[in-house]
């Protein structure tokens, strides 16, 4: 989310994070792209066959995620569903889970609560947390954020998951996903549909714009320059995309495609 005056400085920019009102017209949402080669582990077992029903794993105890988190837990609780939490912050609950390492799969748990870090409502975002779950062992999530409508265009089946912002309060959202943890046909299936996302790295509306005022270059071989010479692997990959594999982005001094950003 920056201003129009600093957007002005360059062709494009690309942000996890766009305002959904006065937003730049040179400024779209792009993937980090962290999780595109991480998926649901080939072996995951069916989620009507694990004994945990719902998993609260955060470290960022902040008094929102809290209250949304233990609202959760009290509805499964009153529901005689398991619960249980893994990491710093516990929702109120006694059950520990071991912790998770990264990446690794998590086998034990029907769904997994999903809450975005961007929650203001003036804003779209959508980070890495809605494709955790998949990572731990295919869970669904119960996703709280203000990335469904980014979701969507990426194909990720929002059907098939509990979407907080289709409940009018955080109470009709556990009971759903009570509910829904009581499904093992409804599980199954949607698990199918979540476990077939594959997360693709581009923006759309992005490559439209580029096309559009026809941005190109001298020759196929273009060299890019990072301005604070971090290389991730994620600017050529956007760059591709953005130009539509017209050309071979490599890095280089000669700077025919110059990247100033801060922190990926």
């Amino acid at each position: 989310m920056i201003s129009k005056q600093k957007a002005s400085n360059y062709d494009v920019v690309l942000c996890i994070d766009i305002s959904r009102k006065h937003r730049p017209h040179n400024l779209f949402w792009a993937s980090l792209g962290y999780f595109n080669d991480r998926h649901a582990p080939q072996n995951s077992t069916k989620l009507s066959q694990r004994p945990v029903d719902m998993l609260y794993q955060s470290s960022n105890c902040d008094a929102r995620r809290e209250q949304f988190a233990e609202t959760v837990r009290r509805v499964f609780e009153a529901e005689k569903l398991r619960f249980e939490y893994s990491g710093k912050c516990t929702a109120g609950s006694s059950r520990r889970q071991f912790k998770l390492p990264e990446y690794k799969a998590e086998l034990s748990t029907k769904l997994m609560i999903s809450m975005s870090r961007e929650q203001t409502s003036d804003s779209e975002a959508l980070d890495e947390k809605l494709l955790l779950p998949i990572i731990h062992g295919a869970a669904l999530p119960l996703y709280k954020g203000t990335g469904s409508r980014l979701a969507k265009e990426l194909g990720y089946p929002m059907d098939a998951i509990i979407n907080r912002a289709n409940y009018a309060s955080d109470g009709e959202a556990a009971k759903a996903a009570a509910k829904l943890a009581k499904d093992p046909k409804e599980l199954d299936k949607r698990q199918r549909q979540v476990t077939g996302f594959k997360e693709p790295v581009g923006s759309v509306e992005g490559q439209a714009y580029v096309k559009r005022h026809n941005f190109s270059f001298p020759t196929k071989q273009v060299q890019v320059r990072v301005s604070n010479n971090r290389q991730h692997p994620i600017f050529l990959k956007h760059l591709t995309f953005l130009f539509e594999g017209r050309y071979t982005f490599t890095w280089g001094a000669r700077a025919d495609v110059l990247i100033d950003q801060c922190c990926w």
